[in-house]
């Protein structure tokens, strides 16, 4: 099917009047989750393929997120939907008016790579609750979570939700089709191309492009129980959230005087995996080893080596092996070429002597000052 005629199919269906009963909106919401549940092993596989997720991690940030925000909208929907009486001016009385909540039409929701299963259904959801058809276009830089929407989709959602692989000749000929409401998520860049696209048909977006995260930290709290989630949520998906934390402001005074007051243990064991620790910014910050099963790859080739030209987080030193060579591993850990960020990140740590997690990976070696 075209792109043409998936949008067109998706406008007969709003047309058709079927999608504004209450009743339909639930069955939708329902199969979504049936379809979450039931295939829950497939879709963890296209993420583990993709972005390397272990299976915990994908209930955690991208199916289970899915099944509680459907929960969620089930259990208010109703109350949600119902008219609102709304006063009127007293040259109309005694007339009496409501405000009566109306589906929009077509929604088309295009998602990123990052979170590529909840990044598309999010939006859906709260689409499909208003009463709304939607095309949705997943990622192309995620080709097994695209394939598995593309598949599954169909049989739980059919009529409902369309979905259109491809790449970006795909979204520049959606883009020109006419949609009453459309979800974006991803670069402000592209961001700029949709609303443009959008203003030729008048048609409302929502644009949700990330931003900068600072973390705060005044005296009230913990310092080391504070820098472990941190940590936690600046590693989780190999920081590939928008909402990652990106720098931390606290106080001159709560810096201690040596970075030795402030270091964890430099190896920490886990039941599942052995991780390891770099001191960074006076602080060791523990994550999981490459190769492990709590590793994630990075889904961009280019993101490494931009991480890597970092060199030491915020101190400007390049990276260099103990003989002052410039480091060549440029993060590349397996036979397949995967770009783990603990390994890149390790790179940019304190001088002083030691090798990379390549080394103690057992991996190439690649003598480093940590």
């Amino acid at each position: 099917m075209s792109v043409q005629e998936s949008v067109a199919a998706a406008r007969a269906v709003f047309k058709s009047g079927t999608t504004k009963p209450l009743a339909w909106r639930i069955q939708q919401l329902q199969a979504m989750n049936s379809m979450l549940v039931e295939r829950r092993d497939e879709f963890t596989a296209a993420l583990a393929a993709d972005l390397g997720k272990h299976p915990a991690e994908s209930w955690l940030t991208e199916l289970g997120f899915l099944t509680s925000d459907i929960a969620h909208t089930l259990k208010h929907l109703e109350g949600w939907l119902k008219p609102r009486k709304v006063p009127v001016p007293l040259a109309l009385a005694p007339a009496r008016a409501r405000t009566v909540l109306e589906p929009l039409g077509v929604v088309l929701v295009i998602a990123p790579w990052n979170y590529p299963i909840q990044l598309l259904l999010a939006p859906m959801i709260g689409a499909l609750a208003a009463g709304n058809t939607v095309v949705g276009k997943p990622s192309e830089m995620a080709p097994a979570c695209s394939a598995a929407l593309a598949r599954w989709i169909p049989e739980y959602l059919d009529g409902a939700v369309t979905i259109v692989e491809g790449g970006v000749p795909e979204t520049t000929m959606l883009l020109e089709e006419h949609f009453d409401h459309i979800f974006y998520t991803g670069n402000g860049r592209v961001g700029r191309i949709v609303m443009a696209a959008a203003a030729k048909h008048l048609t409302p977006v929502t644009l949700e492009l990330g931003g900068k995260s600072p973390v705060y930290i005044d005296e009230s709290v913990d310092m080391i129980a504070a820098a472990r989630r941190i940590a936690w949520g600046k590693f989780m998906n190999a920081g590939q959230t928008c909402v990652a934390p990106i720098m931390c402001w606290a106080p001159t005074r709560l810096w201690p005087s040596s970075p030795k007051n402030c270091r964890w243990p430099s190896r920490t064991f886990t039941a599942r995996s052995r991780r390891t620790a770099w001191p960074t910014a006076g602080l060791s910050m523990t994550a999981p080893l490459p190769g492990s099963p709590d590793s994630w790859p990075m889904i961009l080739r280019t993101t490494p080596d931009r991480l890597l030209s970092v060199g030491e987080l915020g101190r400007g030193h390049a990276l260099h092996r103990t003989d002052g060579a410039p480091c060549g591993c440029r993060g590349r850990v397996d036979g397949g070429g995967d770009l783990w960020p603990s390994a890149a990140v390790a790179h940019s740590g304190f001088r002083g002597g030691g090798h990379c997690l390549h080394q103690r990976a057992g991996q190439a070696a690649c003598a480093v000052c940590l």
